[in-house]
């Protein structure tokens, strides 16, 4: 049985970090905190991490739109 979708509690520092290495590796990520707005800050911080390695090049082109 393949994992496919992975449920995360806390979206703050380390909570970011690994929806971010688990997204990267192809699974879905689901993302809960006790505030909804916590999950939008952390979906907003992780997209403006993965467009800064992509300017980089240190990320190929759709890394963020794919994640």
């Amino acid at each position: 049985m393949a994992i496919k979708t992975v449920g995360l509690l806390g979206a703050g520092t380390m909570g970011q970090g690994i929806a971010w290495a688990l997204a990267a590796s192809g699974l879905e990520v689901v993302l809960y905190d006790i505030k909804q707005e916590f999950c939008t800050k952390a979906v907003a911080s992780i997209g403006k991490s993965l467009a800064k390695l992509e300017e980089k090049g240190k990320a190929p082109a759709g890394t963020k739109d794919a994640v």
